[in-house]
């Protein structure tokens, strides 16, 4: 237990640390120039260094919180006498327009050019450009600054303030039969009592709320159909039923996913819901953590796959129905859940304002 809270505060350290995933780190980059090879060489590095700044560069304006526009053009001079032509040979040829925008409202918030030769001397500049840029933008912009999207009454799935999500499981449930068990070790008869699984459909439905864009908290409620067996025969068929609270600490590593790793409580109702004669005794806590994977799908929602492993505290004690192998009268495993779930997370509101958008 000591390990398991030890790495949960190692984790909300680490993850608070480099907490830049902000609303506001969302960027689209776009621009033009003389000819597709220039306009795709600067598209494509400027999405690099963006990326490498720990913004999330997006496919489309709307999804964007911020526009990151260039223009690329053959650099003029202006003569005296009013002409216009070329520079003289020796002098940047090319000028490149930045232009920082905000797009909720199209505001310029960053501006300046840069001259240059030609684009190969631009390997050693297009890092600075974007960096002087996005260095220039004030801290409260990137705290409110939100995509287009979000703004028009989407709620921002990567970022909301509240989310439902439901998903369909397949649990798998490992019995770990305790010989050594102390209360029973000295009246086992030799059964045919032995470690056991079984997997069985079930369903979560949970309602997350985001106490900081790298942690939020998911109360939950989980149930899945579960059989009793004795010596090869069906003894019962229930639903178990449970509740839990999962502590997530949401990643954005790439643009339109989210990973989530979590630490998972849960209080079973079992001992509460079903008839007493199946088991002795149902330890109510578990605990265990999982990993969750989301893609977005749909304006505020995202498909997700979760994975989570949980052990009971304490034995399980199942009454021994069997007449042939009486001994003990009740059989102690050790319960372990592997749930997989396929759901679906949707944004009730997001991190721009405390109210539901829908």
């Amino acid at each position: 237990m000591k390990k398991t809270l030890c790495f949960i505060a190692f984790l909300c350290l680490a993850k608070a640390a480099f907490a830049n995933d902000v609303p506001g780190r969302s960027i689209f980059v776009e621009g033009t120039a003389p000819n597709a090879a220039l306009q795709q060489f600067f598209q494509s590095n400027f999405s690099m260094e963006a990326a490498a700044m720990f913004y999330d560069v997006k496919d489309t304006r709307d999804e964007a919180a911020f526009t990151f526009r260039f223009t690329v053009a053959h650099n003029t001079v202006t003569w005296a006498d009013g002409s216009v032509t070329a520079p003289p040979a020796g002098e940047p040829q090319f000028a490149i327009s930045i232009n920082f925008i905000r797009n909720v409202d199209d505001m310029e918030i960053v501006g300046f050019s840069h001259f240059f030769t030609d684009y190969e001397e631009m390997f050693e500049y297009n890092q600075f450009l974007i960096f002087r840029a996005i260095v220039l933008v004030p801290p409260d912009e990137l705290q409110t600054a939100a995509p287009v999207m979000a703004a028009a009454g989407n709620p921002n799935w990567q970022f909301p303030t509240f989310a439902l999500r439901v998903s369909l499981d397949f649990q798998i449930v490992f019995n770990n039969l305790q010989q050594n068990s102390p209360a029973f070790s000295a009246s086992w008869d030799t059964s045919p009592h032995a470690n056991s699984f079984m997997g069985r459909p079930g369903a979560t439905f949970g309602f997350e709320m985001f106490l900081l864009n790298w942690m939020s908290l998911e109360p939950n409620l989980q149930i899945s159909m579960e059989e009793v067996h004795f010596e090869g025969l069906l003894a019962s068929t229930y639903v178990n039923t449970g509740v839990g609270l999962r502590l997530k600490f949401p990643i954005r590593f790439v643009p339109g996913t989210l990973l989530s790793p979590y630490a998972a409580f849960s209080y079973s109702l079992t001992s509460l819901l079903n008839p007493p004669y199946i088991y002795y005794n149902f330890p109510p806590f578990a605990v265990g953590g999982g990993l969750q994977f989301a893609f977005r799908a749909g304006g505020s929602g995202a498909v997700f796959l979760n994975v989570s492993v949980m052990r009971q505290l304490g034995e399980v004690l199942m009454h021994n129905f069997s007449m042939e192998f009486p001994n003990p009268y009740a059989i102690p495993f050790q319960r372990y859940a592997v749930r997989i779930g396929l759901g679906y997370s949707f944004a009730l509101s997001d991190r721009r304002g405390g109210v539901f958008s829908r």
